[in-house]
Order: C-alpha cells, then structure tokens, then sequence
C-alpha cells in the first residue's frame, strides 16, 4: 500500500504526463489542449477550443473532421447563426485562443454524446503545416 504523499506523487506524475500529452507539434507553431464541455443525450452540436501558441508564421485552419460527428465547422465567434467559416486566418503571434466568443471549431451532428472524461480523435488541418491529429478532452480544461 502506499502512503498518502506517495499517491500524491504518483498522482502529479499521472497530471504532469497527462498535460503533456495535449500538446501537439505542427510546422510554425504548437496546438495546445483541444477541448470540448460533455453533452447531454440528444445534443447534436459541441464547440471545441484550443491554443496555438508561437505561431512564427502566417498559415489557415482550412478544416477538421472527427468521426464523433457528421462534419466540423470553422466558427468566427459566439454567433451561432452566423455561417460557418471557409478558413480561419492564422497568423503570427505568441498565443491565438480559440475560445467561446472567438474563432473556435463546431462539431455537428455529434453521433454519441461526448463523455466527460473522455478523449476522441479529430484531425485539424491547415494549408501550410498540414494534418494534425488531436485528441479532443472533455470537460478537462
């Protein structure tokens, strides 16, 4: 059995693995922890957010696909009826957040709900850089 401070241990080596993992490596910049609320049963849309962090040069988010959803828009911002972007813009920076009220990535036609605690595979692809997979965290953020 082990103590409480030696769980305590083992527990931040789980967290400080587990943060790791949400960073993904593309040409000109670093895609940091892609996440997404859970939903509830009969939901068929979920937002996902995320970073892009030292972004060094100019590149565009042109699409992303899942197999948790029928298709995946690029959204502007909060207004849901909007129409879905072509591309987003990226462009040189320390930190471009992709979070409620900005650009950010809608799922639609969810075909199960997303589960809290759970992680689901999505490719993120941009003209320059190219195919990112991702996993997707839900209700980690």
């Amino acid at each position: 059995m082990y103590s409480p401070t030696r769980r305590f241990i083992l527990a931040l080596a789980v967290l400080a693995g587990h943060a790791q993992a949400h960073e993904y490596y593309a040409e000109g910049f670093t895609f940091i922890h892609p996440w997404a609320e859970a939903t509830a049963p009969g939901a068929t849309d979920a937002p996902v957010y995320f970073k892009l962090d030292k972004v060094r040069r100019d590149d565009r988010l042109v699409s992303a696909t899942t197999r948790m959803a029928e298709r995946v828009e690029l959204r502007g911002g909060a207004d849901a009826k909007a129409p879905a972007l072509d591309v987003i813009e990226i462009v040189p920076a320390e930190r471009m957040l992709f979070e409620p009220g900005h650009p950010h990535l809608l799922l639609r036609g969810l075909v199960t709900p997303l589960q809290w605690g759970r992680s689901y595979d999505m490719r993120v692809v941009f003209e320059k850089a190219g195919a990112v997979d991702v996993q997707i965290s839900i209700g980690a953020h």
